[in-house]
């Protein structure tokens, strides 16, 4: 890891661990880098209505709970 992306903390629940945080100016500029992303995908909700966004979100309440029922499998 890069010098001045992330420091070493103690875990204070275990102090045989170290745990590694990321600085927040290394957070922000990877979270930016979903910006262009995040302002098309907008776009393209702005004009859905109501019953496709409900539909939607449903469908990706139901993936999500499959996934965790694979991995739970695994």
């Amino acid at each position: 890891m890069a010098a001045g992306h992330a420091h070493r903390v103690a875990d204070p629940d275990d102090r045989r661990r170290v745990l590694v945080e990321p600085e927040p100016a290394s957070l922000a500029r990877v979270g930016a880098l979903d910006d262009p992303l995040d302002a098309r995908l907008a776009a393209e909700l702005a004009g859905a209505d109501d019953a496709l966004l409900e539909g939607m979100a449903a469908f990706l309440a139901a993936a999500e709970q499959r996934t965790e029922d694979v991995i739970r499998e695994l």
